[in-house]
């Protein structure tokens, strides 16, 4: 009997402060629960706390395609980076911190995975406790309602452009999550950037793109001056109108599910359908403040996160409202905290895939 694994398993080692449940087998891949030993670390499994962990095997079947090239040196081929790339699909899809903690064996060469798990101050919040997001409609996290969104992450690849923008915004979900705690200002920009990712999944009018004033000066341009309309096409070529796309984005891709399985401990505390689009605004001007001074908002997009609260109540203490103008302005007004961009994300990511899998995106793809 051979006992040596075969040269094309790949098996890696997740954990994630949620309890997930469940297991995916396929003849390329195997996703089941692992344990730590019950007689000594039992505690991390079973206690509720900063430092409770559960934990998935990851088991992939693959190979490098032979090549016709002569080469005097075999390499066999490693592929953390398939495995990073399914741990933050799994947070993204059940807004769940998941981690990868690195290969525990590579093929027949046994490995040492990295267990760094430090504690979660805020682990009873939606994104690491072990009950499903309210919005998602999952009764347990089981890993097996993954299982189509898995299928549809192997059989697309990097290759798609839409699977692209849906795994770099699921790289920057994640890591959002990791920062959740320690480092508020950097989740939060993390969380406006994964939203920016998914933008070119969908067509925009010229009405959401453009306001009337604009749009009104494109048609007097295109007219009235000689070459009007070549100047006017160039002018919109050259206006990426981001902050525009991010409020018609979610404006559009929200539905009422969303708003009705709110997690907010009261209704007041969370986000209605009539300012989604001044709220996201809100929260790309604060990200954009910070990227581009440098100057934090700090504290503010955590205010009654243990409420559940995904906007702000009150007006913040801010001193530099005039060198930071129209986005404190925004904020003050909209009072935008980082848990709408948080829940939103989450579940624009889960939809969207559902969708892409059942072949049936309702969302006009490029």
């Amino acid at each position: 009997m051979q006992l040596k694994p075969d040269k094309r398993i790949h098996r890696f080692l997740f954990s994630s402060p949620a309890h997930f449940v469940g297991t995916v087998e396929t003849d390329d891949y195997l996703f089941v629960p692992a344990f730590p030993s019950l007689s000594k670390g039992a505690s991390v499994f079973l206690t509720e706390g900063p430092t409770r962990r559960s934990f998935i095997s990851i088991t992939l079947a693959l190979e490098k395609p032979e090549t016709d090239q002569p080469t005097k040196v075999k390499v066999r081929e490693m592929y953390s980076w398939v495995a990073d790339h399914l741990a933050a699909l799994l947070s993204a899809f059940y807004g769940k911190l998941v981690v990868n903690h690195g290969y525990t064996n590579f093929g027949e060469i046994f490995s040492v995975p990295e267990l760094d798990l430090p504690g979660i101050s805020d682990y009873a919040l939606p994104a690491f406790n072990g009950k499903p997001r309210a919005a998602s409609g999952l009764p347990d996290l089981n890993v097996g309602a993954a299982s189509q969104a898995l299928k549809a992450f192997f059989s697309r690849g990097l290759e798609d452009d839409n699977w692209a923008s849906v795994l770099s915004a699921a790289a920057f979900y994640q890591q959002a999550l990791t920062l959740f705690s320690d480092r508020p200002h950097l989740s939060f920009s993390l969380l406006v950037s994964s939203l920016e990712s998914l933008l070119p999944l969908v067509d925009y009018s010229e009405e959401e793109l453009f306001d009337p004033l604009l749009l009104s000066d494109f048609s007097t341009i295109a007219s009235q001056a000689k070459g009007g309309e070549l100047i006017v096409e160039r002018l919109k070529s050259r206006m990426y109108q981001v902050r525009r796309k991010c409020g018609a984005f979610v404006a559009k891709t929200l539905d009422a599910q969303f708003y009705e399985r709110h997690e907010s401990s009261e209704a007041f505390f969370s986000v209605k359908p009539d300012r989604i689009d001044e709220r996201i605004k809100a929260a790309y001007d604060l990200r954009s403040r910070f990227l581009h001074t440098g100057h934090s908002h700090g504290s503010w997009i955590d205010v009654l996160k243990h409420a559940g609260a995904e906007v702000m109540i009150g007006d913040p203490v801010i001193e530099d409202v005039k060198e930071t103008g129209s986005a404190i302005g925004h904020f003050d007004r909209t009072g935008t905290n980082r848990a709408i961009l948080f829940i939103s994300l989450g579940f624009q990511f889960v939809r969207i895939t559902r969708l892409i899998d059942a072949g049936r995106l309702c969302l006009p793809l490029r």
